[in-house]
């Protein structure tokens, strides 16, 4: 076993800009190792949610970071900061986010 971990998928319309992020961040010397896991989920939320554009709503943010059940609030504060510090790199692209 080789003991590498297999690179998240990034699917949708958002998975340029999220595979650009990532690249972005580690370029900074961030680790970056658990937030592209977490942007995949987030890729697929999207698609399954209806979106259609490179575009956070406030529907599509509030969905994404709504509490779960049996949730640890830790948990859900990463989801959080992941999806605001993706939304801000966005913004400074000139995409329009919540």
């Amino acid at each position: 076993m080789s003991g590498k971990r297999k690179k998240p998928e990034m699917t949708g319309i958002f998975a340029e800009a999220a595979n650009d992020f990532v690249d972005y961040k580690r370029s900074l010397g961030f680790k970056y190792e658990g937030e592209p896991k977490c942007l995949a989920r987030f890729c697929r939320f999207a698609t399954e949610f209806g979106t259609n554009e490179i575009k956070i709503t406030r529907s599509l943010a509030e969905a994404f970071t709504a509490p779960r059940e049996n949730e640890a609030a830790k948990s859900r504060s990463h989801r959080l900061t992941c999806v605001r510090q993706f939304a801000l790199y966005l913004d400074s692209l000139g995409y329009d986010v919540y």
